[in-house]
């Protein structure tokens, strides 16, 4: 859209549903980041919206970084961010204007019930400016600011995220880093950060170092608690988390035949050269026999978690072969939307039930989790952000480790393959999924294939029977 169609539009009030207000818990979130480039804006934001996704709210980042690019196509220093370039600071504030201008159209028409507006926002003045705006739109407003001091924390997220974007594609590597600490510099010299006392009336959550500690201020509705929750579960460690799918449905194995426990072995020697003992990876598995039975078996210390345990299913277990047969209805709506019968649960049961676990993953330094095959796509579903309805298309073959590695702006995902013939190995398979755009600001959906991917992921893959994710943009703050 043209930024000067932009502008205009933003005159038009946000549309709440009929009965409330700006006080009611039903009007959606702006999320506003704040921070100087660099401190992990773009990372923060990218899991925050996974996470709310997950949980059924719908969530979009609108980063200002991609509109400017947009907006100016050769980027050539700098002073392009300079307080004193006024044709710099006019191109960024306009910029910043037709981001919020799609924030508050995917809020009031496109059903979006989180809109994250990703940028420095680093003067008193743009913050005024938002809460300006938002006068007519009727949105309850966070603001979000990550502060960190660390040199090399600082340094190393430049090295590994920004030197990559597209301002610096016809840069040498020590040109590119020598032009961002610059740019870094033109923001510090105006940088405002949020003050307890003269910021006392806004809803803020203060993110220092990465997650070590935590400032918030007044929050307003159900919606910003769990946006504070998952930020203080957030860290900066790297890590990598393990899933395995036990034998039957309902987490515990269907069988104890010799084969099934020679994979357990096999995934044994597969930890072991992970380094697992070395670096004590716990196991976390249900409180069922069996499943404790196949976690202690591992040798690494054992965790037992009641969101792993599943529903009571009365000591009746059928395999999927058996089910298939017995329940051909059901599972032949499986293909389909996912319902709930009578002692079962549907998606939003096991995402409510998983939640604590997943929040843990995300404190934790890894694990190995030992879960049941709905309980494996809901976990991947969180960490490759898949839709609900594509939910049943991942790939989760049995006997397979899922070995997930996030990143800044995703996560690698490789499926390791056990095999009991020694001559063969394990056969892995690796992925990296990142958050990109997909032609202009305003995509949104990009897909990727099951095999090794590098760069960014492709647009055009549409098939339901491959692997599906729903994106968010790989964006970058100014």
């Amino acid at each position: 859209m043209p930024i000067d169609s932009a502008l205009g539009a933003l005159a038009f009030p946000l549309k709440l549903s009929s009965g409330t207000s700006d006080h009611s818990v039903l009007s959606p979130t702006l999320v506003v980041m704040v921070g100087l480039p660099a401190r992990g804006k773009t990372s923060m934001a990218i899991k925050l919206a996974r996470y709310l996704n997950w949980l059924g709210f719908p969530t979009r980042i609108f980063n200002a970084g991609q509109y400017r690019r947009e907006s100016v196509k050769s980027y050539k220093s700098h002073e392009l961010f300079a307080p004193t370039n006024e044709e710099g600071v006019n191109i960024r504030r306009h910029c910043a204007r037709a981001a919020l201008h799609d924030a508050r159209w995917y809020l009031s028409e496109a059903g979006g019930k989180v809109a994250i507006f990703d940028a420095t926002n680093t003067t008193r003045e743009r913050r005024a400016m938002i809460l300006e705006l938002n006068q007519d739109w009727g949105c309850k407003v966070l603001f979000v600011e990550s502060l960190c001091d660390d040199a090399d924390v600082i340094s190393a997220n430049i090295k590994q995220v920004k030197l990559n974007n597209r301002d610096y594609s016809t840069f040498s590597r020590d040109a590119a880093m020598t032009d961002f600490r610059k740019r870094i510099e033109c923001y510090e010299a105006a940088h405002e950060p949020l003050d307890e006392n003269f910021d006392r009336k806004l809803s803020y959550i203060k993110v220092v170092d990465g997650g070590c500690h935590l400032i918030v201020n007044k929050l307003a509705s159900h919606m910003q608690s769990k946006i504070a929750i998952c930020l203080m579960s957030l860290r900066l460690c790297s890590r990598s988390v393990y899933l395995w799918q036990l034998e039957g449905d309902s987490g515990r194995p269907g069988s104890d035949s010799t084969r099934n426990w020679q994979f357990v072995e096999a995934l044994a020697q597969y930890m072991h050269k992970e380094d697992a003992v070395k670096i004590g990876l716990p196991v976390w598995s249900g409180h069922h026999v069996s499943s404790s039975h196949v976690a202690q078996s591992l040798g690494l210390p054992v965790q037992h978690w009641c969101e792993l345990d599943g529903v009571d299913m009365n000591d009746c277990i059928l395999s999927s072969n058996e089910a298939s047969q017995h329940f051909r209805d059901g599972f032949a709506r499986r293909e389909g939307p996912i319902h709930q019968t009578s002692k079962q649960e549907n998606y939003g049961d096991v995402v409510r039930r998983l939640e604590p676990l997943v929040l843990e993953l995300e404190r934790q330094c890894g694990a190995l989790v030992l879960c049941s095959e709905m309980e494996l796509r809901i976990l991947l579903a969180y960490f490759l952000d898949v839709g609900r309805d594509d939910v049943m298309h991942l790939k989760c073959a049995k006997h397979t480790v899922f070995k997930l590695t996030p990143t800044p702006y995703g996560c690698k995902m490789e499926t390791v393959h056990l095999s009991l013939e020694p001559t063969n190995g394990h056969r892995t398979e690796s992925m990296d999924i990142v958050w990109t755009a997909a032609g202009s600001p305003s995509a949104r959906v990009s897909h990727f294939e099951d095999r090794q991917m590098s760069g960014t992921l492709c647009a055009e893959i549409s098939s339901p029977l491959l692997a599906q994710v729903r994106c968010s943009l790989k964006v970058e703050p100014w």
